[in-house]
């Protein structure tokens, strides 16, 4: 099962959402679009251990962020 989708991987719309989705189709097109990752339904609203390290590794490379959920 997956649940974090990088960037670069195209995800159905009922997977990732649309925003989620269609921002990945932007990074397949070449656009310049800001470092990403998307949390797939499949996670049922909830953060386990394997998510949170995803998480906090993309935020060691990438310390500032802009968080856009539909899940608060």
């Amino acid at each position: 099962m997956k649940v974090i989708y990088q960037a670069h991987e195209l995800a159905p719309v009922a997977e990732v959402g649309g925003k989620g989705h269609h921002l990945q189709k932007l990074v397949g097109w070449g656009a310049r679009v800001a470092p990403f990752f998307v949390i797939g339904t499949q996670a049922g609203g909830m953060i386990d251990s394997a998510i949170k390290n995803e998480i906090e590794n993309f935020l060691k490379m990438y310390p500032r962020i802009v968080l856009r959920s539909s899940m608060i």
